[in-house]
C-alpha cells in the first residue's frame, strides 16, 4: 500500500480537524473564541497504548432579551 507522504504541519491541521468534527465542536472557525489542546502521551505505565487527549472550550454567545413597559 503506497501513502502519500505530507508534512508533519499539514498532517496534524488535518488530525485536529477530524478529531473536532469527530466530537462535535464545530464552529469554531467563527471566531467565538473556541480554544483547546492535544495531548499525545506516549505509552507509559499508567496508559501502556498511550493516549490522545482532545480538551476543547466552546465559548458561547448568549442574547438575553428583555421587554419594559413605561
Amino acid at each position: 500500500m503506497f501513502v502519500e507522504s505530507i508534512p508533519l504541519e499539514d498532517f496534524l491541521s488535518y488530525f485536529t480537524e477530524c478529531l473536532i468534527n469527530h466530537f462535535g465542536h464545530d464552529g469554531y472557525e467563527i471566531d467565538e473564541g473556541g480554544r483547546g489542546t492535544i495531548t499525545f502521551i506516549s505509552p507509559c505505565e499508567e496508559f501502556p497504548e498511550g493516549v490522545i487527549e482532545l480538551e476543547h472550550s466552546d465559548n458561547i454567545i448568549e442574547t438575553v432579551d428583555y421587554s419594559h413597559e413605561l
